[in-house]
């Protein structure tokens, strides 16, 4: 078997980086979103720039990060039609029928999509057919909406019934997004039917998502200052300026920790078997076999180290690793919450109270259980919560989306635990 290549890190650094991607739906929704950390490709001075920007509220195309049900909706030969994956958006053919079927008899989920549509076609005939045509391009245009269902909630205790407006996507014959999603459309199309009072619909109320309006901080400099510091401890702790990569961080993180581990066993660990470990246990890549790895290690008891390791304790090393950033990111997400005026909540009082008392009885349901796993993870996610201030103060909205360099990206403040607390056990 030969020995594993040796990259030199400079050398290596200059190639693509492996990062975390923002994953998207078909449906044009944001499924899974990145914290600015998670980004491996932004630099720091681009963290440090995301913060300056967040405290003088700057951030571009920001909009609150809603808690519902997504759907992708057009309108073709004078009907609406839905999307929920590529297929859909290929076949262009799935009518108010097909969608109600797709969810029958899944209770108040069902509800939920079947008052939806008839509230959208309720609505969209007060417009005149003309405009849908041009808005829609006959079903090439997808609008990305979110419904809002109170018996559907999930964690935000939003307390009415809403249907907002993403933004508007084009798409190709082969279902690929070739626009970027056009906010300005979907508000024009939200203002006709305000216009014409068809926004109050029997279940819902219709609109696009509102522009975030903050108060001013008069201490967010401190802020700012505050979070750019502990970004500083952190570039400080390896020598990295502000031009360098998060992933480089990440890699001499894992390499320390790896050397140090070898250190233990009297195992000088060859420059190959060290990247193929830092790649496999700090980036999950899996291009690097550790069947293939172990071959190569010659000490045996670093060899067991390095199987147990990858089976037992990875993730928590990993989610330690990574907790340096996220405490910083989850506070600015806090700060930056809390000067928002505009909440979608009808009473930001009473669903503070509401989610208040959802976690204290999830809580105690865990803590009274004699599930251990359940426990475990509680105890991993109170641990979280507590870094950034605990329960006190909760917000009641799932954070924030904004652009920056042409990436969506979110804060989420203590929503990130609160959300994993509310799971555990949940199916």
């Amino acid at each position: 078997m030969p020995k594993l290549n040796i990259i030199i890190e400079d050398i290596y650094n200059s190639l693509p980086d492996i990062s975390h991607s923002i994953i998207e739906l078909s449906g044009g929704a944001y499924s899974h979103l990145n914290h600015p950390f998670d980004d491996m490709d932004l630099t720091f001075d681009d963290l440090k720039e995301i913060i300056r920007l967040a405290f003088s509220g700057k951030l571009e195309n920001v909009s609150e990060k809603t808690d519902g049900q997504n759907i992708m909706i057009s309108y073709r030969n004078g009907n609406i039609i839905s999307a929920r994956n590529k297929t859909d958006i290929i076949n262009k053919n799935k009518g108010k029928r097909e969608l109600i079927n797709q969810f029958k008899g899944r209770g108040e989920i069902e509800n939920a999509f079947t008052f939806a549509i008839n509230d959208l076609e309720k609505a969209f005939d007060s417009i005149p057919k003309n405009k849908l045509k041009t808005i829609f391009d006959n079903g090439n245009n997808f609008l990305s909406l979110e419904i809002i269902y109170i018996p559907t909630q999930n964690v935000i205790p939003y307390n009415r019934n809403m249907l907002i407006f993403h933004g508007i996507i084009n798409y190709n014959q082969s279902g690929e997004r070739i626009s970027s999603q056009d906010e300005t459309t979907a508000k024009y199309l939200s203002d006709i039917i305000k216009e014409t009072n068809s926004d109050l619909q029997d279940k819902f109320q219709i609109f696009s998502k509102p522009k975030i309006e903050f108060n001013t901080s008069p201490n967010f400099k401190n802020k700012e200052k505050l979070y750019i510091t502990r970004l500083n401890n952190l570039q400080n702790k390896f020598g990295l300026k502000d031009n360098d990569k998060v992933i480089l961080y990440h890699r001499r993180w894992w390499k320390e920790y790896i050397q140090n581990k070898a250190l233990e066993f009297n195992y000088n660990i060859p420059e190959g078997i060290l990247h193929g470990l830092i790649e496999r246990f700090g980036f999950f890549n899996k291009k690097y076999s550790m069947l293939n790895i172990k071959k190569e290690i010659d000490n045996n008891e670093f060899k067991k180290w390095a199987s147990d390791f990858e089976k037992e304790d990875r993730s928590v090393i990993y989610r330690k690793n990574m907790s340096s950033f996220e405490n910083i990111f989850l506070s600015v997400g806090i700060d930056v919450i809390n000067m928002i005026k505009n909440l979608l909540v009808l009473d930001k009082d009473e669903a503070k109270k509401n989610l208040a008392d959802q976690l204290n009885k999830k809580i105690k349901e865990i803590n009274s259980s004699n599930n251990i796993e359940a426990i475990n993870k509680l105890k991993v996610e109170l641990e979280r919560l507590n870094n950034i201030g605990g329960i006190e103060n909760i917000m009641p909205t799932e954070g924030l989306t904004f652009e920056y360099k042409g990436k969506i990206f979110k804060l989420v403040g203590k929503f990130a635990p609160i959300n994993q607390i509310l799971g555990i056990m949940k199916y």
